[in-house]
């Protein structure tokens, strides 16, 4: 096994099958039970890593390896159509995850949490979600494209007329409000 990235909560190895398994601190049980819980919950959706298998003795749970970049990459790149695709495609997961009253976390800061890999758009690390009646998984994300300069500027975002369309939004939760607010966050391709 190759260790592949190192966090807060858990080390994540690259195995000889060529899987991830991520095992989680010892003090972290909590962490490691959120996380099979959503992957489990959310496994028939594609935006979610694939769940191979999961040890609670060890904390330990094997995935699908989702091979492609990050966010971070794609917005180094600067590739327009790529990071426009890839945004389109998470404010699609965002609202659906508000609908389903889960709230993912990390998506005010989703540089390595979102990965596009081909067409297909994974988010990483469920080990912080939470079910709640007040979910914010596409405000955050709206608040992190505002935040950073260079999708900002790409985007040439109205921040005071996106701010009214996000409140809008939390208010009613409805597809309606969604679609507003994915018109003004992200210009077609």
């Amino acid at each position: 096994m190759k260790l592949i990235a190192r966090g807060k909560h858990s080390f994540v190895f690259l195995t000889s099958r060529g899987t991830i398994l991520k095992k989680f601190k010892p003090n972290l049980s909590k962490n490691f039970e959120k996380e099979v819980h959503f992957l489990s919950k959310l496994r028939n959706f594609l935006f979610v890593p694939k769940l191979i298998s999961f040890d609670p003795k060890n904390l330990e749970i094997e995935m699908k390896y989702v091979k492609g970049q990050s966010l971070k990459d794609i917005i180094k790149k600067g590739e327009t159509k790529e990071l426009l695709y890839t945004i389109n495609k998470v404010l699609d997961i965002c609202f659906l995850l508000d609908s389903m009253k889960i709230q993912k976390e990390e998506m005010h800061r989703p540089y390595k949490h979102v990965i596009l890999s081909g067409r297909r758009v994974v988010l990483l690390d469920w080990e912080r979600a939470k079910e709640t009646k007040k979910p914010s998984n596409l405000t955050q994300f709206a608040q992190f494209l505002l935040r950073d300069k260079a999708v900002s500027k790409l985007l040439s975002l109205d921040r005071e007329h996106l701010t009214k369309l996000m409140k809008e939004y939390k208010e009613t939760f409805s597809r309606n409000a969604f679609e507003k607010v994915k018109k003004n966050l992200s210009p077609k391709i």
